[in-house]
C-alpha cells in the first residue's frame, strides 16, 4: 500500500497530478478542489493516497486531508459509486457539505454531482 507521496509537483491536468518522488513520477487522480490547491510545478507537495487494484488496472487517488480521504473511502463503499463519481462528489462539495446534504436527504443537492441520478 502507498500511504502518501512526498515530493515535487511535476505538472497537472484537470484530473491528475504528476508527483516526482526522488525521480519516480506518479500519476495521482485528485478532485478538482484538491488540484486547485496544489502549488505551481516544482513546488513541494505531500499527498495522502488510496491505491485501487482492480481487473481494469491500478490507479492511485490523492487527497490533501484525512477528511477528504475518509469521505472518498466511504463513498466508494456505496453500491454503484466508483472512484470517478467519488472524486466528482469531492469536486462539487467539501466533505462536510456532502455529509450534511446526505444527512438531510437533500436529493436535489446531491444530484448536482456529475454522474449521480435519483
Amino acid at each position: 500500500m502507498i500511504a502518501f507521496l512526498k515530493g515535487k509537483l511535476a505538472g497537472k491536468t484537470p484530473q491528475v497530478a504528476y508527483i516526482d518522488v526522488n525521480g519516480v513520477g506518479y500519476a495521482v487522480f485528485m478532485s478538482a478542489t484538491a488540484l486547485s490547491k496544489l502549488p505551481e510545478s516544482g513546488g513541494a507537495v505531500t499527498v495522502l493516497t488510496y491505491l485501487q487494484v482492480s481487473d481494469a488496472g491500478i490507479a492511485l487517488y490523492g487527497f490533501l486531508s484525512e477528511e477528504e480521504k475518509a469521505t472518498f473511502e466511504r463513498l466508494i463503499g456505496v453500491t454503484g459509486v466508483g472512484p470517478k463519481v467519488a472524486l466528482a462528489a469531492l469536486s462539487t462539495f467539501s466533505p462536510r457539505a456532502l455529509a450534511d446534504a446526505v444527512a438531510a436527504q437533500d436529493v436535489a443537492l446531491v444530484q448536482k454531482i456529475p454522474g449521480v441520478g435519483k
